[in-house]
């Protein structure tokens, strides 16, 4: 990946060329797994193995991940965003200790930059402005996907939905 990542100055007691060297290493192997599919390598050396690595070293340092929520250009935040939801896909590829901070990392750092998985992307979907029916988890719109009608359910975070997080996705069906 040509382009160089955008850092602000972010306040880091750790080394500013250590931090700048790890973000890049991120936005590095984010890109590599981006062009192997987000496929898994057993190796550790490629794609998102590789990037499961570098990650995992900036979201345990609060001062590490200030540093990557520093990144501006909105094509490498996309390839991280994208990185780390294909990441959390692997369930069984993630030691279970890290994914709650990896969860809550990529719940923060789509907030902090508006966007969110390309994935989650419903393309020529249209959603009727005001809700068909309003429930405890969520809101249920009308809509229309394709020309075909659809049930849109929006469900409802909040603040302390954060730590629960994993199960509002088991509970909804969401893999």
């Amino acid at each position: 990946m040509s382009e160089q990542p955008m850092l602000v100055d972010a306040p880091c007691t750790i080394d500013d060329d250590v931090c700048k060297q790890l973000i890049e290493e991120v936005i590095l192997a984010a890109g590599m797994a981006k062009n192997e599919n987000f496929e898994w390598s057993d190796n550790g050396v490629l794609g998102l193995a590789r990037f499961y690595i570098a990650l995992k070293r900036i979201v345990m340092k609060k001062e590490l991940y200030k540093a990557l929520l520093s990144v501006e250009s909105e094509d490498q935040c996309q390839l991280i965003i994208d990185s780390l939801h294909s990441l959390l896909l692997r369930e069984n590829r993630i030691d279970g200790q890290d994914r709650p901070h990896l969860c809550k990392a990529m719940i923060r750092f789509c907030g902090a930059k508006e966007q969110f998985p390309k994935a989650l992307t419903l393309e020529k979907l249209k959603q009727d402005p005001r809700p068909y029916t309003a429930g405890r988890f969520g809101d249920v719109y009308k809509g229309e996907s394709d020309g075909k009608p659809v049930a849109i359910k929006v469900i409802k975070l909040y603040a302390n939905s954060i730590d629960n997080l994993p199960n509002v996705a088991k509970v909804s069906g969401i893999q």
